[in-house]
């Protein structure tokens, strides 16, 4: 009886992927070498069969949901599985929010500790059981914490940064983002939570929170930040409420309350002895995807927290975790379009159809082709937006600030999009198989769906890139389009790169002229974000064989430029030079060699 020779996924992913190696090779050329190793090394570890148990069992073992003692207690208790919880241990000992903060191990280049951070994000995405969503929430907690200045809240930085930062697991904690209710979704100046201040207390950033979460991500974390309407007390001992998003403060809370007894208890049994800080968990979620992590609608009944930040001021607050996440976001959906790419390729390599291997078949080599092109631009993209990120923490210039707050709803929006699209296109390269759940594709696409919604989707995120621009009253546009020519400025004896960078310069005079359009029309923002994503890929793609004068980087930066209208759409038409685009090159771009 026929066995098919299964598809397998690299040895080292880092060692692998060119893209990725070549990135750290050049946007990390400082501390590449250490890098280097370190991604190698956290690879071998994310290929063990301890990583793989735990990520399967984490998929298996999905969270349940006890509210009652079989004596009718209310107890409210998340039992989760043992994979789900060794997710968060490596996430500690690997440092994956650490490294971002520890710029001093980066003396020549302290932005590198973002680069390097992401790095081992991408890597680990794809095999966490999707752990990287509470450690999106947890990055961001941890840079809202890092800014914070304000006195009356110091004892909660003082007390909960180092422990979002911790490399040992027993003191490591994760942090929830709860901004999602019935009415408002989105439109967060619907939020019907009402903070008051405790009875009680001289700490003027004391409340108590009562009302309803739609879906609280991450219920089983350690503290959340929130959005609640603040009440301001009147003459009569009752409060008044500012509506709309003007009457909104960022509140800290924790979720779960500590008490000496409690820290005594290991860690993976810590929740059984905990109770809940106010909070009654209505139900979980029934998700399309994310099964893995327990979401839960909640209600809010006497929370005890802490204002973050200056009042009415919540929506301002907290951008600085929806923006650090929406990276997030973007980091995870284009890992997880190169794991199951991996998948693909080496299918083609190994299935015989109609004769021949699949590689060998024309259409199939020219669909891989396009997956590696898109993959490709999308990875240079949001690994050049990490790099802006570590810059603007780290003495960068107010361009840099601006370019990372126009550049990120794009990464956002247009990277989840065009992941979202190749991650379904190679479970259509796997047939039939790849249909099948145990090969973990299904997973996979099911579970990256959420970053097309998850802090916004694609619309919100075209309207904010919209907001950038007039914020800065077109600013943004200018910065954008000088700094994409800058990056062509190389001199080249390639007449194919040549008239790469001459198409691109061409389409890069007109960007004002879109942003213009777009600020008058709201409805051509989405068109913008969608231009200024095939524009920055193609970009850094050219930049990338300018740097290399790589054969096939060359090839890839033609495919995505020449192609561009067609991106999404694989082993499409749309070529406006098709005889660049051949066998040999489709051959060389999917599998790194010509026929």
């Amino acid at each position: 009886m026929f066995v098919q020779t299964p598809p397998t996924q690299p040895p080292n992913a880092f060692l692998a992927d060119r893209v990725l190696l070549a990135i750290i090779k050049r946007r990390a050329k400082e501390h590449s070498q250490d890098i280097h190793k370190d991604l190698v090394r956290f690879s071998d570890v994310l290929a063990s069969p301890e990583v793989k148990e735990n990520c399967r069992e984490a998929n298996t073992y999905l969270p349940q949901l006890r509210q009652y003692s079989s004596w009718g207690e209310h107890i409210d208790k998340i039992d989760t599985a043992h994979g789900w919880k060794a997710m968060k241990d490596l996430s500690a000992k690997e440092g994956l929010i650490a490294t971002g903060y520890e710029t001093k191990n980066y003396p020549q280049n302290p932005s590198l500790a973002r680069v390097h951070q992401f790095a081992k994000l991408f890597l680990f995405s794809p095999v966490s059981a999707l752990y990287t969503c509470p450690l999106a929430m947890t990055d961001g907690a941890a840079l809202l914490l890092s800014l914070s200045d304000d006195p009356t809240t110091a004892d909660v930085k003082r007390e909960y940064l180092p422990r979002l930062l911790s490399r040992d697991p027993e003191k490591f904690i994760c942090s929830g983002q709860w901004m999602t209710e019935k009415p408002g979704g989105s439109d967060v100046g619907n939020t019907e939570t009402c903070a008051v201040p405790c009875p009680g207390t001289v700490d003027p950033n004391s409340f108590l929170i009562q009302g309803r979460k739609w879906f609280s991500s991450a219920t089983d974390a350690d503290i959340t930040f929130l959005l609640a309407r603040e009440g301001v007390a009147t003459d009569n001992n009752t409060h008044t409420f500012q509506e709309t998003s003007k009457g909104l403060s960022l509140f800290f809370a924790p979720i779960w309350l500590e008490t000496p007894e409690t820290l005594k208890v290991h860690r993976h049994a810590r929740r059984s002895v905990q109770k809940l800080n106010g909070i009654q968990i209505v139900a979980l979620k029934n998700k399309h995807g994310t099964k893995q992590l327990p979401t839960a609608e909640l209600e809010l009944n006497g929370m005890r927290a802490r204002r973050m930040g200056p009042q009415f001021k919540g929506v301002k607050t907290v951008a600085t975790m929806l923006n650090i996440t929406r990276l997030h976001a973007a980091i995870g959906t284009i890992a997880g379009l190169r794991h199951v790419l991996f998948l693909a390729k080496d299918f083609a390599n190994k299935r015989v159809a109609f004769g021949k291997l699949l590689r060998d078949q024309p259409l199939q080599a020219r669909v891989l082709a396009d997956l590696e092109t898109v993959t490709a631009g999308l990875m240079h993209s949001c690994f050049y937006v990490v790099g802006l990120l570590g810059k603007s923490e780290n003495g960068g210039n107010v361009e840099d600030g601006v370019m990372l707050r126009f550049l990120t709803p794009v990464m956002k929006a247009f990277v989840s999009k065009m992941s979202n699209a190749g991650i379904s296109e190679c479970m259509e390269a796997l047939g039939g198989v790849g249909y099948i759940e145990e090969t973990g594709v299904s997973t996979i696409l099911r579970d990256q769906a959420v970053n097309m919604i998850w802090e916004g989707a694609t619309n919100v995120m075209s309207l904010d890139v919209l907001r950038v621009l007039l914020e800065t009253k077109g600013v943004a546009a200018f910065i954008f389009q000088r700094r994409m020519i800058e990056l062509l400025n190389v001199k080249t004896g390639s007449q194919t790169l040549e008239t790469l960078k001459r198409k691109l310069e061409a389409q890069l005079a007109s960007f004002p002229d879109l942003c213009k359009s777009a600020m008058s029309n709201e409805v051509e923002s989405r068109t913008l974000l969608f231009s200024m994503g095939y524009l920055i890929g193609g970009v850094l793609l050219v930049e990338e064989a300018l740097f290399s004068n790589e054969e096939t980087d060359v090839a890839i930066a033609q495919r995505w430029i020449h192609n561009c209208g067609a991106i999404g759409n694989f082993g499409v038409g749309g070529y406006d030079q098709k005889d660049v685009f051949t066998k040999d090159s489709d051959i060389l771009v999917a599998f790194g060699s010509k026929l």
